[in-house]
């Protein structure tokens, strides 16, 4: 007796036994400096193999104001719409962050207007002050004295190292191993800080909201 020849299945049947994948959502993470912030994020980002985390730097085409990265981010947003209707981008995104820093407040008048813009369009900010090496510093060490400028922070910071640091320097990998103590210190900081009227606490950090929603990000994914 001959053997039955199976008929190959259709691809709306092999569809609908495998499913379809929907797409992966998508954060973007905006930067304000060009070296020390899109190295430490672009760093974090492989290292959690997070590929739907895209970093872009807000550099000489917005200039460094807080209102300018912020509009830098929702023109990206904007951006990312079209491609997606063109069919040129999977999915929008889900989340923006734009990573600021105080720097001198009293020389950053645009800094209340960024912080509003950003929240009148859902844009998330993890705002530093003085500056994004604090937060660097918190993973080698507790902070909570007040610092005049970024100049400190960095002289802070190359004590802690026990050896010169210059902006830009990678030094990630050194870090990382440190990154839930400097989520904790952070933490602290902010919750003793709570009760204060002050509007930007000196030294003070909101990255550690931004890397945490890193770490649940890569938890979803993984799943």
């Amino acid at each position: 007796m001959g053997k039955r020849l199976r008929h190959p299945r259709s691809r709306r049947s092999f569809e609908r036994r495998q499913g379809k994948r929907s797409p992966r959502k998508c954060v973007l993470i905006v930067c304000e400096g060009e070296k020390t912030e899109p190295k430490y994020f672009e760093s974090l980002r492989r290292k959690l193999r997070l590929q739907s985390a895209e970093v872009r730097i807000c550099g000489k085409e917005c200039g460094s104001a807080p209102v300018s990265v912020v509009e830098f981010a929702m023109q990206e947003k904007d951006r990312r719409k079209r491609e997606v209707k063109q069919g040129h981008a999977p999915v929008e995104y889900d989340s923006i962050w734009c990573v600021i820093d105080v720097e001198e407040s009293g020389k950053n008048p645009s800094l209340l207007d960024a912080l509003q813009r950003a929240k009148d369009n859902k844009v998330d900010v993890a705002l530093s002050n003085p500056c994004f090496e604090f937060w660097i510093l918190l993973h080698l060490r507790d902070g909570g004295k007040p610092y005049r400028n970024c100049k400190e922070v960095i002289h802070d910071l190359a004590n802690a190292l026990g050896r010169l640091y210059g902006k830009g320097d990678d030094i990630f990998e050194e870090l990382f191993p440190y990154i839930q103590d400097a989520i904790r210190r952070a933490t602290n900081l902010e919750q003793r800080q709570a009760y204060d009227r002050t509007k930007f606490p000196n030294p003070s950090t909101q990255v550690h909201h931004l890397v945490k929603f890193l770490l649940s990000w890569q938890q979803a994914e993984a799943r």
